[in-house]
């Protein structure tokens, strides 16, 4: 029977992004029964509504808090979209994990909503917990990714810093790997990078499900809680695999230095973006238009410029696809399998999810 495994996923007023960290959870590979649980913590852009379109078919069971209304769908489900006041990240990322254990899930995961999962990650850190007999989380890296969805260096992001860069003995992934940590050093630095995480029913259970996360903090929550499960028992487990990518927040310093195949954009108003946008499009100037519409979908928050910022997305897409394939024809399986991991950080689906997959499986 497949391993049933449920993942958490808070969101608040991001309707342009949400769907492509869904998608890269539906193309999960592996003998695997995936189980979301988003939690809409009282979105005022249209998340709900959007969610309830787009995820129509894929619906388990739709439980409106606000309302109290709750509508079981489709046994065969792989979306429980849940709705309730704004209460901070943390609760909502709570609320859904409690969902889901109570639909007889094995193992847990969470996903921030503008991150992505790669497709090996639930798969990987599954393999990861059996093959460390006795262990409640597993743990790996997560590459960092730009506003607009490029990939950035491996180690070179805000994010992803912290646990690659150089120390003494090591950076923190490099003594994860090795062992290097024993019980208690994880109150000294955090070495769980928290998009890349994977608990048993075990480790939740060992700090009590009404107890997840602390209401008075809102920062660190996930820190404390990793602790609170260790001192508690749980071993810890870690995989030495890139499973997840980090999306940097537009005013982070490494995305404004991201050397991304991108042009600097600085206009003065929505309408010479717009103006730029279009220019760039009818010239196909892919990379830049991308970014330009990416600005203008993020500024204006309409039908009309997500749809365009959706065009824009596929053309870029289906270039990288043509170089991807180029590259795979010569033999240049590196330069391939770059193109792969981008054409997934664009557009998450599950043909880009198949091919990063089976050139990932070369390397």
């Amino acid at each position: 029977m497949p391993l049933r495994i449920g993942v958490a996923v808070p969101v608040h007023n991001r309707r342009a992004l949400v769907s492509l960290t869904l998608d890269s959870l539906l193309c999960q590979a592996g003998d695997l029964r995936v189980v979301i649980a988003v939690v809409d913590d009282g979105s005022t852009d249209g998340t709900y509504e959007h969610l309830l379109g787009r995820y129509a078919e894929q619906l388990l069971r739709v439980e409106d808090r606000l309302s109290g209304e709750v509508c079981d769908l489709s046994p065969a489900g792989s979306v429980l979209l849940i709705r309730q006041p704004n209460q901070h990240v943390s609760a909502a990322r709570g609320a859904g994990l409690r969902a889901l254990y109570q639909i007889g899930c094995d193992a847990f995961s969470h996903q921030d909503s503008d991150d992505l999962a790669l497709p090996w990650k639930l798969q990987a850190l599954a393999e990861t917990l059996r093959e460390a007999s006795g262990a409640g989380l597993a743990h790996g890296r997560s590459q960092d990714i730009s506003p607009e969805g490029f990939l950035l260096p491996e180690g070179a992001g805000d994010h992803e810093r912290p646990f690659a860069s150089h120390r003494p003995g090591g950076s923190l992934w490099e003594r994860a790997r090795r062992g290097g940590f024993r019980p208690g050093d994880l109150g000294k630095v955090n070495y769980i990078h928290n998009q890349t995480v994977l608990y048993t029913r075990g480790a939740l259970e060992a700090v009590g499900l009404e107890d997840l996360y602390r209401p008075d903090l809102r920062y660190g929550e996930d820190w404390d809680l990793h602790q609170r499960m260790e001192r508690a028992g749980v071993r810890l487990a870690f995989c030495d695999r890139y499973v997840a990518l980090s999306r940097l927040s537009p005013g982070g310093l490494s995305a404004r230095q991201a050397k991304a195949p991108i042009s600097p954009i600085s206009p003065t108003s929505i309408e010479e973006l717009i103006a730029r946008r279009d220019r760039l499009m009818g010239a196909g100037q892919l990379v830049d238009a991308y970014q330009a519409a990416a600005q203008v979908a993020a500024r204006q928050q309409t039908n009309e410029s997500e749809a365009v910022l959706a065009e824009a997305r596929q053309r870029l897409v289906e270039l990288l696809c043509q170089a991807r394939e180029q590259a795979r024809d010569k033999g240049q399986r590196g330069a391939a399998l770059s193109y792969a991991r981008q054409v997934f950080a664009l557009s998450p689906c599950a043909a880009a999810a198949a091919a990063l997959v089976e050139l990932s499986a070369t390397f």
